[in-house]
């Protein structure tokens, strides 16, 4: 470990595994460097590797305004953008690496690179966004109608529930394309009518998420089974699902199924409340096990309203329509439901 000014530098040691992208909970940059060491120190200046970075996105909507420029279709404003990136701001992160790279020895290895346009972006939360792409790195041109590329944002993978996979990528395109609230609840309707009407079964319908601080809400088995199933007040509802899990499974005597602990990834679905035990909703770990079937009737009411209703508008928040009503009836039991 190497203490500098304003950051430290740790050595992993050789890494024999070829890596394309890397996660960290905090600010991290990665150097991957020559294995020949000087003076016990790598040598950058053989270095073979490439910097893994995290990208900065810079809005220059507010510098288009105050110039007055007028972009009168996607090309223009790619063509402009390009220029401005060359001749402003390349030279001067340019300058700013230099005196960065001259003050800790590090021979320039560390560049700056363009790498997509955008035209807009939509940021849900975090690491959830959809880009509108006009072009990329390479060149590609996505002029006519912009490339929509989706990160974090729970529709395309295995995890997402089956209607999300199928149909909610195309809904996202739909609103970073500028479609209106009113188009976008016309595109729902059959959509809505076939998950509300349609046969898929726990495999396909569940929220997926992890199930963070169960022990924290656990009253126990034994004390559920004296005083009727309830759970603490503010229990989160995929905590609740798990804790349901758990508690029916020490009631029926199942051993095949493991209980679920916390920081599992899980899937929940809502259940009407017709069952043995009055659960609204009910979790488990990747395959609906075969022990719960017959136990418990998809709400897909409740479902479409959770599951989908309120992810659209949460989009719908982020472009500033508000809730899109698409008139899904709960009904009173649900209303109810803990």
């Amino acid at each position: 470990m190497k203490t500098c000014k304003n950051f430290k530098i740790e050595s992993l040691g050789i890494q024999e595994q070829t890596v394309y992208d890397i996660e960290t909970a905090d600010n991290h940059n990665f150097y991957a460097s020559s294995p020949t060491p000087n003076n016990g120190l790598y040598d950058h200046s053989k270095a073979k590797g490439v910097l893994l970075h995290n990208s900065n996105y810079l809005t220059l909507e507010k510098v288009i305004d105050k110039l007055g420029i007028t972009l009168k279709d996607n090309e223009e404003f790619a063509t402009w953008m390009k220029d401005f990136i060359d001749t402003v701001i390349q030279p001067m992160i340019d300058s700013a690496l230099t005196e960065y790279n001259y003050e800790y020895g590090l021979n320039d290895i560390i560049k700056f690179k363009r790498e997509k346009i955008i035209k807009d972006m939509f940021v849900v939360a975090g690491k959830n966004y959809a880009l509108a792409v006009v072009e990329d790195e390479k060149g590609n041109t996505w002029y006519d109608e912009p490339k929509v590329s989706i990160t974090g944002i729970p529709v395309k993978k295995k995890t997402a529930q089956k209607i999300a996979r199928t149909h909610l990528p195309g809904i996202l395109d739909k609103i970073m394309t500028g479609s209106t609230a009113a188009e976008i609840a016309d595109l729902l309707a059959p959509i809505k009518e076939l998950y509300i009407n349609g046969d898929d079964g726990f495999e396909e319908v569940f929220i997926a998420g992890k199930t963070n601080d169960i022990t924290s809400y656990d009253l126990g088995y034994n004390y559920i089974k004296e005083e009727g199933f309830r759970f603490k007040k503010r229990t989160p509802w995929k905590v609740k699902g798990a804790l349901a899990h758990n508690y029916i499974l020490e009631d029926l005597g199942i051993k095949t199924v493991f209980p679920i602990t916390n920081g599992m990834m899980c899937k929940t679905c809502y259940v009407r409340p017709n069952n043995k035990w009055g659960v609204n909703l009910i979790t488990w770990e990747d395959i609906y096990p075969k022990e719960f079937k017959g136990l418990f009737e998809i709400d897909r009411h409740l479902m479409w309203k959770k599951g989908v209703e309120n992810m659209i508008n949460r989009w719908g928040g982020v472009v500033g329509w508000g809730d899109i009503n698409l008139d899904v009836d709960l009904g009173l039991d649900d209303l109810m439901g803990f």
